[in-house]
């Protein structure tokens, strides 16, 4: 500790910007609260080199964008850890500095990433403002940014980028879930490991792993532009599986854990993708959650591709299982990703190092607005509250939802504009293939909600037609032909079969059908 305090006011006249402060605390050096302003890099030249590393706390909702830009050069020059606290928010421009802390090895030659939030922070990053010139100067630094590499660590992942420039002033993208840490490569420190380790929690590590890498289709490599929450992942991934994912354990030597889970889909019908883990539990142990940006993980996972028969997992056997099989990836990930990938930091077990960092941090944040994810192509029967009529769009049947109590759920007609309202503990909780509806579900309800066991069928409506642009094509000869394709692809509400051509034009979410000379609409619908 340093002994003496640096508080700063940059901007004469002006509110007081941010506060720079040497700390006594157990897991700060030193702590920035406030807002970010201009000048406010000066202070942190009071900040001396230590030889054991310094460790920077940080505590504010935002500011100068450009000014944390700078900072961040600034701290990660300096090799200054950065750490946001339980009941700490970092916000913003707050963000971008938290992105610069960094380490370096004994002899000093080697330089890590260091940065790492406590389950229970906010850390929440956004973009510029609207003036043009500033936006185009942070888009230029986070770029920069984004394409250094150090250890083979991105200081900023794609998907990470991608979130702050979709994400605007005051509505951040926040870290708050075990998949938004893991996807945007942001450590998370005091949360406990499961105990003890079962096949469930295998099956949430090769999810997570699954959905980061987008394993499904090879081709559409490791960014997820269509993401709105990890609750929309994970039920996305769950609809998409080729059949119930299925997992298994099996001890080895010295206690280390083998597990497996599978089939997931490989982008071709002729294999299945299967997730081996290796846990060992001594490194876990040495995690123990508290180490996070230590780059000790104790998990080691590959996916591989098997293209024989459905598998036994009550015979797993992870010697003979992997002969046959061919790599797709390996990858080594911490013990976070044993909770689900849409588990809420603050709600999972912490461990006893993590309370006494909430007793240096703060009290306990108020929970951020609930997540919902939107089913396409589905209904959901039961539990209405409310019949809404005229509703123009979906998003204002979710607005509606939000400002009604009790409302968890809802199932908005497109083509009728009409909005059910739904306490979804009251409703089936089944999912139904529907064209012209979406489900919209409160992410915490998700692992609740199962699809219909009923097979789909295809509605004929011969001299009618689609006029939405088509999400993609198939080539057939008849309108049997596009009806047995659309029902092997779950990407499939509901197509045009041009008699003329046999094209067969395929709907993802297709708008009402009206009159259309010489082409025939097929609807996939399920019962409930």
């Amino acid at each position: 500790m340093w002994g003496f305090t640096v508080v700063v006011a940059w901007l004469s006249g002006q509110a007081m910007a941010g506060t720079l402060d040497d700390s006594e605390l157990r897991f700060c050096d030193w702590r920035f609260s406030g807002a970010v302003e201009a000048g406010d890099l000066a202070a942190f030249d009071a900040i001396p080199a230590s030889p054991r590393g310094t460790t920077l706390c940080l505590d504010s909702t935002g500011g100068d964008m450009a000014e944390g830009l700078k900072i961040l050069t600034r701290v990660r020059d300096a090799h200054i850890r950065t750490r946001v606290l339980p009941g700490h928010a970092c916000q913003g421009a707050c963000a971008l500095i938290f992105l610069g802390g960094a380490t370096e090895d004994g002899a000093g030659l080697v330089r890590f990433p260091h940065r790492e939030i406590w389950a229970g922070a906010r850390l929440g990053f956004s973009g510029a403002g609207a003036a043009v010139d500033t936006a185009l100067d942070m888009v230029e630094g986070l770029f920069a940014l984004k394409v250094t590499e150090e250890q083979g660590h991105r200081l900023l992942e794609d998907h990470l980028f991608l979130q702050i420039l979709r994400h605007r002033g005051s509505d951040p993208y926040m870290i708050d879930t075990v998949g938004d840490a893991y996807l945007s490569n942001i450590p998370v420190m005091g949360v406990a490991a499961p105990d003890p380790i079962g096949a469930e929690q295998i099956t949430h590590i090769c999810d997570a792993v699954y959905l980061r890498y987008r394993l499904h289709d090879g081709t559409a490599g490791p960014l997820d532009t269509d993401f709105r929450n990890t609750a929309h992942s994970i039920s996305n991934l769950r609809r998409n599986r080729i059949g119930p994912i299925r997992g298994a354990v099996a001890a080895g030597e010295d206690g280390t854990i083998h597990g497996y889970a599978g089939p997931y889909w490989a982008g071709s019908r002729y294999w299945q993708r299967e997730c081996y883990v290796t846990i060992r539990p001594d490194d876990v142990a040495a995690y123990g959650g508290d180490n996070a940006a230590l780059g000790i993980t104790g998990i080691a996972v590959e996916f591989r591709d098997h293209g024989g028969a459905d598998r036994d997992v009550a015979a797993f056997d992870p010697e003979s299982w992997l002969s046959g099989t061919r790599l797709v990836g390996a990858y080594d990930v911490p013990p976070l990703l044993m909770h689900p990938f849409h588990a809420r930091l603050d709600d999972l077990s912490p461990t006893d190092t993590a309370m006494a960092a909430r007793a240096e941090g703060g009290p306990a944040l108020p929970p951020p607005p609930p997540d919902f994810v939107r089913f396409d192509g589905m209904d959901l029967a039961g539990g209405d509250l409310e019949t809404l009529s005229a509703v123009p769009t979906g998003e204002a049947c979710l607005q509606a939802c939000r400002e009604t109590g009790e409302c968890d759920g809802a199932t908005y007609d497109r083509w009728n504009e009409i909005c059910f309202l739904k306490d979804l503990g009251q409703s089936s909780n089944t999912l139904s293939k529907q064209p012209k509806s979406e489900v919209y579900a409160v992410g915490a309800r998700i692992d609740a909600l199962r699809p219909a066991q009923a097979d789909p069928v295809i509605l004929r409506r011969p001299g009618k037609g689609f006029f939405d642009r088509p999400a993609f094509y198939f080539q057939g000869q008849s309108f049997d032909d596009c009806a047995t394709q659309c029902l092997e692809d779950d990407g499939c509400s509901g197509f045009n079969f041009v008699t003329e051509t046999g094209a067969c034009q395929v709907f993802d979410r297709p708008g009402e059908y009206f009159d259309r000379d010489g082409t025939e609409v097929g609807l996939k619908v399920q019962p409930f």
